[in-house]
């Protein structure tokens, strides 16, 4: 985990030292990213928690790649699209 409460941009440091912005959804079929801090970000990551009432709660992985990567996928909105075909979109608000 990162050392301090708040970071710019990222949740997460790796034991290689990447910084690795972490997204959890549920039912949502995009992930928004900060446009003023994403380039702190060496890696994205993004997961979706799985919640059944018989199979309990799991966690699915969704995106793992390179920020540099993600980056080249994302639109305007600044947002990785989940449905169909994975894409990003920028949000240009902080």
């Amino acid at each position: 985990m990162a050392l301090d409460t708040i970071q710019q941009g990222y949740d997460v440091v790796s034991a290689s030292n990447e910084r690795i912005s972490v997204k959890t959804i549920t039912s949502s079929t995009h992930a928004a990213f900060s446009q003023s801090t994403f380039h702190h970000v060496d890696r994205v990551m993004i997961f979706r928690v799985n919640i059944d009432d018989d199979k309990g709660v799991s966690v699915e992985e969704l995106f793992d790649a390179p920020a540099a990567d993600a980056a080249e996928l994302m639109r305007e909105e600044w947002k990785v699209r989940l449905s169909g075909k994975p894409g990003i979109s920028r949000n240009t608000s902080g």
